[in-house]
């Protein structure tokens, strides 16, 4: 077989770099074309990280407003256990002070009135005999609970059907410390 070569030269070196071209030309579409998936790619990624991240923030704002409500009810919690506290601190069992009080009291002694205060107590009675009203103030003075037991002398002027004023200071210290 024979070749036969009827093209010049420059001709040839046109026919040349016409074919880089479009090898080159194929190569930049190529190119272009995958440059164009990755920046679509690329676009969506931003949109999808753009919405989860905006998720993520609600999510935390929702969150927190929970956060601070339960810190809120926390917060009144611990201020209603520190008035529980300070009322249990403050508590004075009053039914075991008048129990104690009708403990030492003999028979023929009334009360009309009792006066509780936090240190001291007053107590407004009747007493049937003197000899009962002295039992009572001597049972009152053998007690650690009250002191400075006062009875005034008028009240032990009558022998019978006494109207009688007993004050005296209270320990509660001491009688708080027996329950």
């Amino acid at each position: 077989m024979l070749t036969l070569n009827l093209i010049s030269k420059d001709t040839k070196k046109e026919i040349k770099l016409r074919k880089v071209y479009r090898i080159i030309k194929k190569i930049t579409s190529i190119l272009l074309v995958i440059t164009f998936i990755i920046s679509i790619m690329m676009v969506t990624a931003k949109y999808i990280l753009k919405y989860n991240y905006y998720n993520a923030i609600s999510e935390n704002e929702s969150q927190a407003e929970g956060d601070k409500i339960y810190n809120a009810q926390a917060g009144e919690i611990n201020s209603k256990l520190k008035i529980t506290s300070q009322v249990k601190k403050d508590f004075i069992p009053w039914s075991y002070l008048i129990k104690d009080l009708a403990d030492k009291t003999p028979t023929g002694i009334t009360f009309s009135n009792i006066e509780l205060l936090k240190n001291s107590i007053k107590i407004i009675g009747n007493a049937d005999w003197r000899d009962n009203l002295l039992v009572f103030k001597q049972n009152l003075e053998k007690s650690n609970i009250y002191s400075n037991v006062n009875l005034p002398i008028t009240s032990l002027l009558d022998k019978q059907n006494i109207n009688f004023t007993i004050t005296a200071n209270l320990n509660l210290e001491d009688f708080i410390k027996t329950f």
